[in-house]
């Protein structure tokens, strides 16, 4: 299991119980906390997997996703052309969602931002994704190439975020 794709609260399945926790962090490099029967127990990794779900448990997540009729064209003079997918920024307020993984979380808002930087005819988009590892870089990089209105993709500020020019815009 990678931990990685943990957020503190997730839910996950330790083998040893065959029942789900809430993952708490890690302990050290080779255990990590898990909240079981409102119990910390400190557990190897080896012992995690990804939560098991019964069906009265599993949810439908509605993702909102835009059309070309959301959008006013007078909106551009306030499309803010920049956007931050670090969590603190993008959603402060979210609480860890066992049922929507975060880097699918940060791809759909990035996904609505494009959807809306092109209905709006923005030349060119900003997109933070941070250093890190590169998994949500790359999750980015990929996503772009259903936008048959990308032309340009640039890494910006030290390899921390991506300048995206769309068809029409870079020859300005």
């Amino acid at each position: 299991m990678n931990l990685d794709d943990l957020w503190i609260g997730d839910k996950v399945f330790l083998k040893s119980k065959e029942e789900n926790g809430l993952y708490e962090g890690r302990a050290d490099a080779n255990q990590v906390w898990v909240k079981f029967n409102n119990e910390k127990l400190k557990v190897p990794i080896a012992d995690l997997a990804p939560a098991k779900y019964k069906k009265h448990e599993q949810k439908k997540v509605e993702i909102e996703v835009h059309t070309d009729d959301d959008y006013d064209p007078k909106e551009k003079a306030n499309f803010n052309s920049t956007i931050d997918l670090h969590m603190h920024i993008l959603a402060p307020e979210r609480k860890p969602n066992p049922y929507i993984p975060v880097i699918e979380f940060q791809k759909q808002q990035c996904r609505n931002f494009i959807e809306k930087a092109i209905n709006l005819n923005i030349d060119r988009v900003e997109i933070i994704h941070g250093k890190g590892e590169g998994k949500l870089k790359d999750a980015i990089k990929l996503l772009l190439m259903d936008f048959s209105e990308v032309n340009l993709v640039n890494e910006i500020s030290d390899g921390g975020a991506l300048e995206i020019w769309f068809k029409g815009g870079w020859k300005k």
